[in-house]
């Protein structure tokens, strides 16, 4: 939020984590897949990397 007295802002939102870059139904999908199948197959399904899902699944 850009705020006319304080300038720009962070805003909590309710359908993702803090310091997140994905919602609360991307990163339960990537820790859903990275409990069915590898590493590997996550990054390649959800387009995303490797340590991007390690970085998910420690935070869910």
């Amino acid at each position: 939020m850009n705020c006319p007295t304080h300038g720009p802002t962070v805003v909590a939102v309710p359908w993702a984590r803090h310091h997140a870059g994905h919602t609360y139904a991307f990163d339960d999908t990537v820790a859903w897949l990275a409990v069915a199948c590898s590493k590997t197959a996550v990054c390649e399904l959800m387009r995303i990397a490797w340590r991007t899902v390690g970085a998910i699944v420690a935070r869910v």
